[in-house]
């Protein structure tokens, strides 16, 4: 619902709630003006009529609107919470995806390194493995003992 069309609504809501007020104030004071102040008249009769319809139906009035406007600032400043919420929300997710995704890497960088390692690990241990052997047997022959020079 758009901003405009929202206070259209609230502002009919509140017109609503005012002859309701109103309406229901007078029919109210219909009924207890003849028992609160009989044989009143005339003037005097309509006088005490307007005092009391604004006597109970003006507090309720002020009331009524001022719980739209309270109403409607409640819902900017939730629109605003939500708003900030869901940025929180937002960059927090692109934060755990960046994580993961950079653990994600570094992992497999690992592995990767950990792999490359263990083979020249192990090409460098063949290489010293070959070079031991070939020297032991130059200096110490077939049969273990040792070759004349």
């Amino acid at each position: 619902m758009s901003g405009d069309q929202g206070r259209a609504d609230g502002s009919m809501r509140l017109l609503l709630e005012f002859f309701c007020i109103v309406a229901g104030t007078e029919v109210a004071v219909m009924f207890l003006l003849p028992i609160l102040a009989p044989g009143v008249a005339g003037w005097q009769e309509a006088m005490l009529d307007v005092s009391m319809l604004t006597l109970v139906a003006g507090p309720l009035a002020a009331w009524r609107a001022h719980r739209l406007i309270h109403r409607e600032q409640v819902r900017k400043v939730l629109e605003t919470h939500r708003a900030r919420l869901f940025t929180w929300l937002w960059s927090l997710g692109i934060f755990v995806i960046g994580l993961a995704l950079s653990l994600g890497g570094a992992w497999g960088l690992r592995n990767n390194l950990n792999e490359v390692a263990q083979m020249r690990f192990d090409r460098l241990s063949a290489q010293l493995q070959s070079t031991i052997e070939s020297r032991f047997s130059k200096h110490h022959g077939h049969g273990g003992r040792r070759a004349d020079p």
